[in-house]
């Protein structure tokens, strides 16, 4: 028959240590959750924010490219009938005062130039020239002077599709403003009434950028006071 015996205090004592260490060491995993979860909310929270910065740059970039070329075409459209044209990235304006190019380039059509070579044209190709310092003319080239009174330059001559001659004077090519690549007339129309009431652009240019400005410091507003009471607390 055996007897049995109560446990060695020194076996207490190592049971009630590895329990300690134990605790210890789920304390310790507990505060490593606890840090790796701070770490990745912080960098979500990083990642969410940087995407609206940029995400606002982009829209102000849009926004001030917008009221650049608004502006651009106000000058064009107004510079657009009789007198000196203003380039634009080589390219200009027009609109066709006279019918001697009825039946491709009716009159009130708005004709779009670009800057060429003047070695480049060629007969058939339709310009913009200057007729003299006020006057630009669109007609289309049907002869070419190399060597144009013996100055070594080139010069076109020229001549309205309904004309029953070619112009009188031959083109310099110094007079020439553009080769024409584009041409509308109900945009002619657009653009004919604009260069009569040119301040409209403008007027709406100022309003639009006005209620923008505002409707971003009421956004603006809005978010910090959500910020501010975040649990829409009334006060």
């Amino acid at each position: 028959m055996q007897k049995n015996t109560l446990p060695r205090n020194k076996d207490l004592s190592a049971v009630s240590d590895s329990g300690k260490d134990l605790n210890a060491h789920l304390e310790d995993i507990e505060q490593n959750r606890q840090k790796a979860e701070e770490l990745l909310n912080k960098e979500n929270t990083q990642s969410l924010q940087k995407p609206k910065k940029k995400k606002g740059l982009f829209g102000d970039m849009v926004f001030y490219m917008a009221l650049i070329l608004l502006v651009l075409s106000v000058l064009l459209i107004k510079s657009g009938g009789n007198g000196a044209p203003v380039l634009v990235a080589g390219f200009s304006i027009h609109t066709v005062l006279t019918s001697s190019m009825q039946d491709e380039i009716p009159e009130g059509t708005l004709v779009l130039t670009r800057q060429v070579d003047p070695a480049s044209l060629k007969i058939g190709d339709d310009i913009t020239y200057m007729r003299d310092e006020t006057t630009t003319v669109t007609h289309r080239i049907v002869g070419i002077i190399e060597d144009c009174d013996g100055s070594g330059q080139r010069a076109f001559e020229t001549q309205g599709i309904m004309n029953k001659e070619k112009d009188k004077f031959p083109v310099h090519a110094a007079n020439v403003v553009g080769k024409v690549v584009f041409h509308n007339y109900a945009l002619g129309q657009v653009m004919s009434f604009l260069s009569r009431f040119w301040y409209l652009p403008l007027l709406f240019l100022f309003l639009f950028a006005g209620l923008i400005w505002s409707v971003r410091n009421w956004w603006k507003a809005k978010k910090e006071e959500a910020k501010s009471n975040p649990k829409g607390e009334h006060i």
